[in-house]
Formats: structure tokens, sequence, C-alpha cells
């Protein structure tokens, strides 16, 4: 039911909330290495949050141009 509902936006104090904080450490060290994205209402938050993981193999893949121009850069 979360994936069929509209995410809620989250506000800047909410952002640095331990709890939000603590979301997203968990999603980061979830996506690790896979050089993929994880959305917060894939594992049950109805909350606009995403990570993605662009990995320098990918990135290498790209025109270094392309890569400047579009902000690519490895985490």
């Amino acid at each position: 039911p979360v994936l069929r509902k509209k995410a809620r936006a989250l506000t800047l104090d909410e952002i640095k909330s331990t709890e939000i904080q603590a979301l997203i450490q968990t999603m980061c060290e979830t996506v690790h290495g896979r050089g993929v994205g994880l959305a917060a209402v894939q594992i049950g938050y109805s909350l606009q949050i995403i990570v993605i993981e662009d990995l320098q193999d990918f990135i290498n893949r790209i025109p270094e141009e392309i890569c400047k121009e579009r902000g690519r850069k490895p985490i």
C-alpha cells in the first residue's frame, strides 16, 4: 500500500533529525557497493527520500563532458 500513495516531503528539521539520519544511513549501507538506488517507500516509509550510489565504474563509461554537465561524481 505504501508504494501506491504519494510520499510525504520532509522539512529541513525532519531531515536533520536523528531518526531520519539513521534511516538514510541504513539505506546507504544497503545500497553500498551495488550501484543502485533505494527509495524509502520501497522499505515501507511513505517519505520522499532516495539514496543512489553512483559507482566509479559506471561513471567511467560516460564521456567526461557529459559527466561534468550532469554533475556526476562518486561519493
